[in-house]
Parts: structure tokens; C-alpha cells; sequence
């Protein structure tokens, strides 16, 4: 009986220390005048940034150079041809594009800067995350300088289900008739 009294005893002040301990440690974490500040500051936000792909005008002879370059790129086989390849400014395509008057707007693009826009025709198909297009003709719009896609656009007959994979091949879409 006397062991039992003694280990509770024992157990009891193992707690009160290692307690004690923990609290003396995290007082300070809820005291804030010793907090260390993050470095964030109040910013205002910006409806108008400063575009991260800038005007490139006056680097058209090296972007006309590099055209051959981004062609390769391209690997195209049975039917699928390139229809066309035109340099154009930003704001020039966003226009000719845009869906009932109403530009997309992309604030990282300079509306001045030059990009290629290459049409494709993939007459035997074009597979996409939306599913399987017959006869597809699909506009990639091509920075130069960095080779990235920066927009693309899809046309041709849809013939699998909406975000279907490649199982529903030769299927109808869900909302078709």
C-alpha cells in the first residue's frame, strides 16, 4: 500500500514539473509585445499591374528569326498541317477574338507586345481534356521570347461527352438532341 502512495506521490509531481515547465515555455508565445513581426505590410491592391511580358516591338527582326525555331516545335503527322503563322500584337488578336465584343482581359500582356498566333488543322483529330474533336482547327498564341502558350483556342465538331475520356469515342455529347 505504502509503494502505491509512493508512486502516485511520484507520478503527481512528475506532472506538476513537466506542467510547470510547458507553461513557462509558452507564456512568452502569447505575450505580444515579444512576437516578431512576419514583414507583411498593408498593400493597396492594383487593378491595373504593370504587365510582366512587356512591349517587344523593337526586337522584331530577332523575333522574325526565330520563327523556324517554334515551327519545329510543332510535330505534326498524317493530315495535320499548319495553316497559318502570323505575327501579331497582343491586342490585335485579343480583338479579332473577342466573343461578342468583349476583349479577354490579361493583365500580364502588354497589348503592344508581339506574339505569333499559329492556326493548326488537325484534319485526323485533336484530343483535349473536354474530350475528341473532328476536324479541329486550333490557334495557339505563341510568346517569342519565352516559347509558352499563352492562349488557345479549340473549333471543330466535338464527338465524345463533355470532359469524357477516351473511352466515349464516338459517342454524343450529353446535351446533344
Amino acid at each position: 500500500m505504502k509503494s502505491i502512495a509512493k508512486w502516485t506521490i511520484a507520478l503527481a509531481a512528475t506532472v506538476f514539473i513537466t506542467g510547470s515547465i510547458w507553461y513557462g515555455a509558452n507564456v512568452n508565445a502569447a505575450n505580444l509585445p515579444q512576437l516578431k513581426p512576419i514583414g507583411a505590410e498593408a498593400q493597396i491592391y492594383n487593378l491595373n499591374p504593370e504587365p510582366l511580358l512587356k512591349a517587344n516591338s523593337d526586337q522584331k527582326e530577332r523575333i522574325l528569326a526565330n520563327k523556324e525555331a517554334i515551327a519545329s516545335k510543332f510535330k505534326l503527322s498524317g493530315n495535320n498541317k499548319i495553316e497559318s503563322f502570323e505575327l501579331k500584337s497582343w491586342g490585335e488578336y485579343n480583338t479579332v477574338n473577342s466573343k461578342d465584343g468583349i476583349e479577354a482581359e490579361n493583365t500580364t500582356v502588354d497589348k503592344s507586345r508581339l506574339v505569333w498566333v499559329v492556326k493548326v488543322d488537325f484534319a485526323d483529330g485533336y484530343d483535349t481534356r473536354v474530350g475528341h474533336f473532328n476536324n479541329a482547327t486550333v490557334t495557339y498564341v505563341i510568346d517569342p521570347e519565352t516559347e509558352h502558350v499563352l492562349a488557345q483556342d479549340v473549333k471543330g465538331e466535338q464527338v465524345t461527352f463533355t470532359g469524357g475520356p477516351a473511352r466515349f469515342v464516338g459517342k454524343k455529347p450529353v446535351d446533344a438532341d
